[in-house]
């Protein structure tokens, strides 16, 4: 077993002895049983070319013990090799940003997903955006999500209208930090916004009115 990740590894295997009759398939079973039942383990199914004979598992689940043995067959019966087990490593979560939704001139709902935690809990997740087309990351503005794994959402509010955000979901555990892909959203047009009205100069028969545009 070699090339191991958090969710893959390569298993590679040598055939000693093709027991005087022709070789007709080779291949490998893996399990997280430790016996390796053939009828109960995943079957990775080669055919025969060579004597060394390789694969990968690509489906493996992180910091995760497997075992895996190899097998060939020839027209009088199946043997198999011996048993190897393997630990998969762990790894920074696996995180996407979904979207946006529900925009106003002032506030928007983030979406997004922590798909897996790769073997080391979540400690922390949510939403990293600036204003404008910078890059977000955890020391940019951060909205916290409580939670650990599925999908999540976050409610920004007093952004400013008319104006361009990137976003992005993020995920954390002891191993580091995730990202998803970075996305933008634009706040629309809001109404204007007027003071209150101050009155002044008042005799019997006028007054001086002042009023004040707080916002475009």
């Amino acid at each position: 077993v070699s090339a191991i990740t958090y969710n893959s590894a390569s298993f590679s295997s040598i055939v000693t002895s093709h027991g005087g009759e022709t070789v007709s398939e080779v291949g490998f079973y893996y399990s997280l049983d430790a016996n390796v039942d053939p009828t109960q383990s995943v079957k990775v199914s080669l055919k025969y070319s060579n004597d060394i004979f390789t694969t990968t598992a690509n489906d493996l689940k992180a910091n995760t013990k497997y075992y895996v043995k190899s097998y060939l067959v020839n027209s009088t019966g199946t043997v198999y090799s011996s048993i190897k087990s393997f630990t998969t490593l762990a790894s920074t979560p696996a995180v996407n940003t979904i979207g946006s939704s529900d925009i106003t001139s002032s506030s928007v709902v983030l979406l997004g997903v922590v798909l897996a935690d790769n073997g080391s809990t979540i400690t922390e997740r949510g939403f990293v955006w600036t204003k404008g087309s910078e890059m977000p990351t955890t020391s940019s503005n951060k909205l916290k999500v409580t939670g650990t794994l599925g999908e999540y959402t976050g409610t920004l509010s007093g952004l400013d209208p008319n104006q361009s955000y990137s976003f992005r979901a993020y995920a954390i555990n002891e191993l580091g930090t995730s990202y998803g892909a970075v996305m933008t959203f634009e706040t629309v047009i809001g109404l204007p916004a007027l003071g209150s009205v101050a009155i002044s100069n008042i005799t019997s028969t006028s007054a001086s009115l002042q009023g004040t545009i707080t916002s475009h």
